[in-house]
């Protein structure tokens, strides 16, 4: 299967293409009480295929970890 079906694929049953990554590449989400209340808002919305309120929580995401932990998470987050 190409990377472009897979991505597809995934998209389709409501997982971000990149979740994974993120969750294995951050480790402060698994440490942060609000980034892991984040990533879950995150998760649902995706799930739901609720594209505004995954991208509200992605942004809200990124503040958080660029105020409170000096880190920039890599796009698309």
């Amino acid at each position: 299967m190409s990377v472009g079906c897979l991505t597809h694929a995934r998209s389709r049953r409501g997982e971000h293409p990149r979740m994974s990554d993120m969750k294995r590449d951050v480790k402060v989400a698994r440490e942060c009480s609000v980034c892991a209340t984040l990533m879950g808002l995150v998760e649902k919305a995706a799930r739901e295929y609720d594209r505004s309120a995954e991208t509200d929580a992605r942004v809200r995401l990124r503040r958080h970890a660029r105020a409170e932990h000096g880190q920039e998470l890599p796009l698309p987050w």
